[in-house]
């Protein structure tokens, strides 16, 4: 919400005010991977119209990550996705991955988005991601970090 174009002033006018050195930007780059799904060309279309706001808008002077992941897969970053992502990372830069762990609950009002949770938790702390991060030499930060 804080890329759409009223709210991005406000944010990135509050970032200043406060001395806030980074904010998210959530303009991921199409990766050749998208474009295999047709049914997923929608999602493809969301991430173009995205990052344009991104690149046009009020935050694009602030300080970011270099990459930002995890849109095209949003929701569904089970562990064969997440393995996707991360094996087309580019090396020695920084790069934000957007994920939606936590557990299934039924009675959730967030139920018809049709995210999986439980599955995102299991990824992220997956034994074999670990080892790929360890492999491609990640080192895990924060935004302080940055």
């Amino acid at each position: 919400m804080h890329v759409l174009p009223g709210i991005a002033r406000i944010v990135a006018e509050l970032a200043n005010e406060h001395g806030i050195r980074s904010v998210r930007v959530p303009a991921e780059r199409l990766r050749g991977y998208m474009l295999k799904d047709p049914s997923r060309l929608k999602r493809v279309a969301e991430q173009l119209a995205i990052s344009a706001l991104c690149a046009l808008g009020p935050l694009a002077p602030l300080r970011r990550v270099d990459h930002f992941v995890g849109f095209y897969f949003g929701g569904r970053l089970a562990e064969d996705n997440l393995r996707t992502v991360l094996e087309h990372l580019p090396g020695g830069e920084t790069v934000e991955l957007m994920c939606h762990p936590g557990l299934e609950d039924p009675t959730s009002p967030y139920g018809h988005w049709g995210y999986s949770w439980a599955a995102e938790t299991a990824a992220l702390t997956s034994p074999g991601i670990r080892a790929l991060l360890a492999e491609r030499g990640v080192r895990l930060i924060g935004y302080r970090d940055i």
